[in-house]
């Protein structure tokens, strides 16, 4: 059972980092004046399954005072923004105070549209977000770097939006990440006893659940709670046709 990755753990997280003298900020502001030479970090978000539980997290971080980047996908498996509730989950976001990231897939345009350039559909992508939430992406992460077909471009600044995987962050921040259920590479904690002047930190918002359950239980949640989700949308529907009918 991953006990570590709940909503109460996260947010004893959070004021783990605060209570230790790091500051959050954002990633446009990374590298610049004073932000730069003092304890921070970048924190971030890639919505890979679930909206619903980032909307959450952005909850628990906002009750902390502290904002985050949430990165969103337009060609994830588990949800769809083009649907109302996922909308809704985004905007939640928002109204908490947070920043949108786009999270792009290159393999996606690789592999199911190889006559375009995927470079070239980041403003295209970043133009939905624009028009579905009135809100600029501030950044751009990658989905699954380590297992693209292709590697991930490496300046700071993508179509004017901060690169969150650009040589510089790269080079100048120590990474913590909770892909897969797991921290990889260094713990944030270790990283803070350690003295890390600057983290930048990854987490997945389907990881940290109000209850402990395995990595399994939290995709299967996610998959089944989108699922219900459907069914109940569609007995609705036929509430009101069977009301109609009568």
């Amino acid at each position: 059972m991953s006990e570590r990755f709940t909503e109460t753990n996260y947010r004893k997280l959070l004021q783990f980092v605060k209570t230790s003298g790091y500051k959050f900020i954002s990633f446009t502001r990374s590298g610049y004046g004073d932000l730069y030479n003092c304890p921070h970090v970048l924190w971030r978000h890639d919505i890979d399954m679930s909206p619903h539980r980032a909307s959450r997290i952005s909850a628990i971080e906002m009750e902390e005072d502290v904002q985050s980047t949430y990165f969103v996908h337009l060609h994830s498996a588990f949800y769809n923004l083009f649907e109302e509730s996922v909308v809704n989950q985004i905007s939640n976001i928002i109204d908490n105070g947070h920043i949108l990231g786009l999270h792009f897939d290159i393999d996606f345009y690789k592999k199911n549209l190889p006559e375009i350039n995927p470079m070239d559909m980041v403003e295209v992508e970043m133009e939905f977000i624009w028009n579905t939430f009135c809100r600029k992406p501030m950044a751009i992460s990658f989905h699954n770097p380590t297992l693209s077909s292709v590697e991930v471009p490496e300046e700071l600044r993508i179509n004017s939006m901060a690169n969150a995987h650009s040589k510089f962050i790269r080079d100048n921040y120590t990474y913590c990440s909770d892909s897969n259920s797991v921290w990889n590479y260094n713990h944030i904690e270790d990283a803070i006893r350690e003295n890390a002047p600057r983290i930048h930190v990854l987490t997945h918002p389907e990881w940290w659940t109000n209850l402990p359950m395995s990595k399994h239980e939290k995709v299967e949640r996610c998959i089944i709670g989108r699922c219900e989700n459907q069914r109940r949308m569609y007995n609705m529907l036929m509430e009101d046709v069977y009301a109609k009918e009568d």
